[in-house]
């Protein structure tokens, strides 16, 4: 599945690591970390979503009516050596929520995204806890960033519809995972994109 993406904006700012596990909505857990990098959204829903009189929520050549559940990979999934992932950017919408996952490379980065019972740290096995009642596992072919901290959360409030969390699983072997909590088992669409700058962008796009 490809699509044209959206424009989005990202703020990363230090914070405490989140804490607690539930299953519900109002409970958050996330694994244990050492260090916190919070995700901070765009203050703004994403004008690409399309608006609340198009009843089709297809605007600009997106139309979540198209995607469906099953796992999404592109090519390469050998890890890029020129670069890694250096943001990550969610964003609510009136049709879908988004998340882009940027990169400082301008190579071809590839991705594996699938719906999982389960997400799970790359290597350990160890259970990445996340709000929602279903899970996406992201794995993108691109280290953490080094000047990054290598681990992150993100909780979603009342304006997604859909995403609930993302959360770092691991970077290993030169390809970073992210943990994804959604509202349900929604379809989704995945793109790699060329940023303006000429970089890498992996968007996903996670219908109401």
């Amino acid at each position: 599945m490809k699509r044209r993406a959206m424009a989005v904006a990202v703020m990363l700012v230090g914070a405490a690591a989140l804490s607690g596990c539930g299953d519900s909505d109002d409970d958050v857990g996330v694994a244990t970390v050492t260090s916190t990098l919070v995700v901070t959204p765009s203050t703004a829903a994403s004008s690409a979503a399309g608006s609340s009189a198009n009843a089709d929520c297809v605007e600009d050549g997106m139309d979540p009516a198209t995607w469906n559940t099953a796992a999404d990979t592109a090519p390469p999934l050998a890890p890029v050596t020129d670069g890694g992932v250096t943001d990550v950017t969610p964003s609510a919408g009136d049709c879908f929520d988004t998340i882009v996952i940027r990169t400082d490379t301008d190579s071809d980065v590839g991705f594996n995204v699938r719906y999982v019972p389960q997400v799970t740290e790359d290597g350990s096995g160890r259970p990445v806890p996340l709000r929602g009642d279903a899970f996406l596992q992201v794995s993108v072919s691109a280290p953490l960033d080094p000047q990054l901290t290598d681990t992150f959360d993100f909780a979603a409030d009342e304006q997604y519809r859909t995403l609930r969390e993302i959360a770092f699983a691991t970077s290993f072997e030169g390809v970073t995972t992210l943990g994804v909590g959604v509202d349900h088992t929604t379809p989704f669409a995945v793109e790699s994109r060329r940023a303006d700058d000429g970089t890498t962008d992996i968007v996903m796009y996670l219908a109401h």
